[in-house]
């Protein structure tokens, strides 16, 4: 077969089309009504969520908390908890001394309560119990003795108040910390704008999404593996949370400091399993 084909001549090659305007192009993705992997499931009742969660012999934990606003804590009597059938375990301030918070900048919340009880429904003191009901009643067997102190009820009135103190730290009185920003001219930024209006500000805060049920189950057994959410899971105590990412650091924190009995617990014998806790989010 002879093949004939003319010397020095490039073959044609079609030019690229030139691109489509952002309002004609299709999208396979964005602006798509693509069907969630997890709505099914959903929809039908069949998501597990961390109060889904039974673990054999579980115990059930209620917490005390405080009625004041502003109160010291002179002491917390558990012994009549503890004398009712049912009752596993109590659980005060002082057993849990390792303070934590969210930000860096704000360690200073504790599980529970220790010498003040700062805002009302802070927690005092818990609870373990074989059932809720039982759980619920030790609290009302949970005694604890207050010295009510003033409290502070406004921004305003924390700013001017320098002897009674929500906080026993800070540059003075209920100040956590000072900070100023400022960018740029301040001063020719006001001389040129067209209107400056100075005013105070409120804005009721909100969520996008008001149903983040916080909830923790734990499992620890003797053989320090009695719960494996994984196969490969291989932690002395095992607990299934539902927080955000950041508010599970510190449970994890509190948990590898101490368990029950004041012993620590090194962090590798601790592992959290991700469960659904609001609509849309699984956190791992």
């Amino acid at each position: 077969m002879a093949v004939a084909t003319k010397i020095g001549v490039k073959p044609r090659v079609k030019a690229p089309s030139p691109p489509k305007p952002a309002s004609e192009q299709t999208l396979h993705i964005i602006g798509q009504p693509l069907p969630k992997v997890d709505a099914m499931a959903k929809v039908c009742g069949e998501t597990v969520f961390v109060d889904d969660l039974s673990l054999p012999r579980m115990l059930y934990c209620k917490i005390k908390r405080s009625p004041h606003p502003h109160a010291r804590i002179l002491k917390v009597d558990t012994t009549g908890a503890q004398r009712l059938p049912g009752v596993v375990a109590t659980l005060v301030g002082w057993e849990l001394p390792i303070p934590f918070g969210i930000l860096p900048v704000s360690q200073d919340e504790h599980a529970l309560a220790i010498e003040k009880a700062r805002f009302v429904g802070d927690p005092v003191a818990a609870v373990a119990a074989v059932d809720e009901e039982t759980a619920e009643l030790a609290l009302r067997h949970i005694d604890v003795t207050y010295q009510v102190l003033r409290p502070i009820m406004s921004i305003e009135e924390a700013l001017e108040e320098e002897e009674v103190r929500v906080h026993d730290y800070g540059p003075r009185g209920n100040i956590h910390k000072t900070v100023s920003l400022q960018f740029g001219d301040l001063e020719e930024g006001f001389r040129e704008a067209d209107h400056v209006r100075e005013d105070t500000f409120f804005f009721e805060g909100n969520t996008h999404l008001p149903m983040e049920q916080h909830a923790a189950v734990a499992s620890y057994g003797a053989d320090g593996v009695a719960y494996r959410p994984r196969p490969d899971c291989q932690a002395g105590i095992v607990f299934a949370v539902s927080c955000n990412d950041r508010q599970h650091q510190p449970v994890r924190g509190l948990a590898g400091h101490c368990d029950g009995d004041h012993r620590f617990v090194p962090r590798n014998r601790l592992a959290r399993h991700g469960q659904y806790f609001r609509r849309g989010t699984r956190r791992l």
